[in-house]
């Protein structure tokens, strides 16, 4: 199945065919998981909201006339829902009702923290998202929407169509939020700069913390007049360049769980994951999420739960489960991304996330959120104690932008291909560390050497940091095709900059490599991965472009 269903899936399920229901479901469960999230900033009841808005979408479609506009409809019914929702909690207050009144908001379930942490936001990005929680309320749902058009995910006419705006109006609209969140964004770094500006602390000594529209127009209203803040606006990129290619925030499996239960079918059951953008890393590079998967038999419990894996989660198989979440397609959307930043200078981007240079000597830090505790206990740490801030070695010259010539040297040769040598530095790092938790040693495997040199190569022609690119198949269909079938499967993937020598690429790989061992619980996706008891085989590949930014893929299997 395609990561969207089109017109043909549509159809079927108009006509009841279940499959084409749970594909339905599972396909755009993250759009509108996204769209109600941001618009009700994380607020207790967006489960709810959005188990009513697929519930709603499949008692509706058979109403449906044009099958080409269905995820056009489909967003409208999820701000339909939206307003609902904020006319049922208006009433509930002007009631008295201390129950409902009370029940606002979700301090765990805040979706800015959310974004940042599944999407590994760091730099321009996170501030970014940081930047939402001091739009006016009544922005809100323009925001959800805009973000996602600023994204790729959806159309303008989409947006006017679910504001029931005309296009113009609605370009008026969004005009004023952006002015709004640029001011924002000077409000978020003002704040977070350290060390603060005193006269801004003297300032905010009364300020509860609770971002509002007064604070936000006391604070810029400093920023502009203070020598010392006035600096914090200089170098902003525009939001929607940021926001370009960034990906839709993974759903929860509790969600994926509490679906099937409301939908009346049975035990959710959820498959591999798919479609995860892990963007955070600016100009340096990050440590991208891992990500596992088993398709194996397993007992109605696991499949309801899942296990955590690097990044994401290890969803596990299923035997006689149905439902919507029990379909062969189903997609297990809580795919956490876990992004381990490493910077050079400034760590904001200077364009698109594509538009990434790659700096000479980058040193590291970690970017990272608390993420939920896996199901099962961690492997014990190794006798040494790890550095919190491993790094890669400095490349010795900075790396070349240009496409190297044919006469060049081997070196320079090697920024557009493989590169064998690190890929076994860097299994012989993983399997010292498995040796020392008294695990057997990963064996290389052809099959899934080819499959991670695919997506390597994939990652560096313009995906990005992602564990299933555009028209790409998820890793283990990517495992699948190059002969190797796994009843369990994993994927690491993460990116550095180095120089061109292969030493330097090396180096670069099996900086990744350690800065993933030395992760601590319960932020310690990838390390699970490498540590696996389960998987026995892996391949590595280890891939540098022209740009001078080393792209490493680790698939894992039983």
């Amino acid at each position: 199945m395609d990561r969207i269903p089109g017109a043909a899936t549509v159809a079927a399920a108009q006509e009841g065919d279940q499959r084409a229901q749970d594909d339905l479901v599972s396909g755009y469960l993250p759009l509108v998981y996204n769209i109600v999230g941001r618009a009700l900033h994380g607020h207790a009841d967006v489960d709810d909201v959005v188990q009513e808005t697929m519930l709603r979408m499949l008692e509706g479609i058979g109403g449906l006339r044009e099958r080409h506009s269905f995820r056009s409809w489909l967003v409208a019914v999820a701000m339909n829902q939206v307003r609902s929702h904020w006319r049922e909690k208006q009433r509930a207050v002007q009631g008295g009702g201390l129950h409902d009144a009370v029940d606002l908001a979700d301090p765990a379930a805040d979706f800015v923290n959310v974004t940042i942490a599944r999407l590994g936001l760091s730099g321009q990005r996170q501030e970014v998202a940081e930047a939402t929680r001091w739009l006016d309320e009544n922005d809100r749902a323009l925001l959800s929407l805009w973000w996602l058009e600023a994204a790729g995910e959806l159309s303008r006419a989409e947006v006017a169509a679910a504001m029931e705006l005309s296009v113009q109006h609605t370009a008026v609209r969004v005009q004023r939020m952006k002015s709004q969140l640029e001011t924002a964004r000077v409000v978020t770094r003002a704040l977070s700069a350290e060390p603060r500006c005193g006269e801004l602390g003297a300032l905010v000594e009364r300020w509860d913390g609770v971002p509002s529209a007064l604070w936000r127009k006391r604070i810029s209203r400093h920023a502009r007049e203070c020598l010392t803040c006035s600096g914090h606006s200089v170098d902003l990129v525009p939001a929607e360049g940021l926001l370009v290619g960034l990906g839709l925030v993974p759903p929860a499996v509790g969600l994926l769980a509490a679906w099937g239960a409301a939908g009346g079918h049975g035990t959710a059951a959820v498959a591999t994951a798919a479609h995860v953008t892990s963007a955070g890393g600016g100009l340096g590079g990050t440590a991208g999420g891992g990500l596992g998967g088993t398709s194996g038999g397993a007992t109605a419990q696991q499949a309801a739960t899942g296990m955590p894996t690097a990044g994401g989660w290890r969803s596990w198989g299923h035997r006689g489960l149905r439902g919507h979440w029990a379909g062969p397609a189903a997609v297990a959307a809580a795919v956490l991304c876990l992004a381990i930043a490493f910077i050079d200078g400034d760590d904001d981007p200077e364009g698109p996330p594509q538009a990434r240079s790659a700096p000479s000597a980058p040193s590291t830090t970690y970017s990272a959120t608390p993420l939920p505790r896996p199901s099962h206990t961690a492997p014990p740490r190794p006798s040494r104690t790890p550095s919190g801030k491993p790094a890669p070695t400095p490349s010795r010259s900075r790396p070349h932008a240009s496409r190297p010539s044919r006469t060049g040297s081997a070196a320079s040769r090697q920024q557009t291909r493989g590169t064998p040598g690190a890929a076994e530095q860097v299994l012989a790092v993983i399997n010292q560390a498995r040796a020392a938790h008294q695990l057997p040693p990963y064996t290389l495997a052809s099959g899934l050497t080819r499959s991670a040199q695919d997506h390597s190569t994939t990652m560096a022609n313009g995906c990005g940091l992602s564990h299933q690119c555009p028209g790409e198949a998820p890793f283990d269909g990517r495992e699948r095709a190059q002969g190797v079938t796994p009843q369990a499967a994993g994927e690491n993937i993460g990116d550095a900059s180095s120089g061109p020598e292969a030493a330097q690429i090396a180096s670069a790989a099996v900086g990744l490599t350690r800065a993933m061992l030395d992760e601590q619980p319960p932020n310690d996706y990838h390390r699970q991965n490498l540590l696996s008891g389960t998987f026995h085989r892996i391949g590595i590949a280890v891939y540098r472009d022209t740009r001078g930014v080393v792209w490493m893929t680790q698939d894992f299997s039983d």
